[in-house]
């Protein structure tokens, strides 16, 4: 039973990833999105590098103020999800409701914004893990899976494809709740973003979520 509970929360934060990185890359690079996507060319060359500058602030204030986090990051993890899932659609649909560039480069922000959040909290729960071989296996894990399903929703049509993308950002953050609880009930005390790793292996740790993106 022990064995059981400790799985959780490596289950929670692998499909977590997966998700997240799902989501990613149909909004991205799906068949649903690329005329919006051809109007935040107008604006930003590249969307994707504000999503990976909020990665590294997200992942900086968590290090730098750990309380505020610990205290308050509840109703985020909530509110987050649901921003990005409306985010994605609003994205998505933008080239019809609007002519310029200034809808879909708003989306793009605001899904940049969720993005940065949610996977440094999953970062950091994964942290939590007991062993460095988990976090190893959560990372590895949720590619694997990614790479099974991406293709798979790739392929379904349009407005399918899009309403599948904003369901994954939602399980995403339903995971990270998920895994933050389970951690939780094993820690036996209430919610937190601490570090759970020895420090010995944290070094490691960190080069994985580095080399993570890539």
């Amino acid at each position: 039973m022990a064995k059981a509970s400790a799985a959780r929360p490596l289950i929670f934060i692998t499909i977590g990833l997966a998700l997240l990185d799902i989501w990613c890359d149909v909004l991205g690079h799906g068949s649903a999105t690329v005329a919006a996507a051809d109007l935040v060319g107008a604006s930003l060359t590249n969307g994707r590098v504000f999503w990976n500058i909020s990665l590294v602030a997200f992942c900086g204030a968590i290090m730098l103020a750990p309380r505020w986090f610990t205290d308050h990051h509840r109703p985020w993890d909530l509110a987050v999800p649901a921003a990005a899932a409306l985010g994605t659609v609003l994205y998505a649909l933008s080239p019809s409701l609007t002519p310029g560039p200034a809808l879909p480069t708003a989306c793009i922000v605001l899904t940049g914004v969720c993005y940065g959040w949610l996977e440094a909290r999953l970062f950091f729960e994964a942290a939590r893990l007991e062993k460095l071989a988990h976090v190893v296996l959560a990372l590895a894990g949720s590619r694997v899976v990614k790479a099974i399903a991406v293709a798979g929703v790739g392929a379904l049509a349009p407005a399918v494809q899009i309403a599948a993308d904003a369901l994954a950002v939602v399980g995403c953050g339903a995971c990270l709740i998920a895994a933050t609880t389970s951690l939780a009930h094993i820690e036996m005390r209430p919610t937190s973003t601490e570090w759970r790793l020895p420090v010995t292996e944290r070094a490691g740790f960190i080069a994985f979520v580095i080399l993570f993106p890539c």
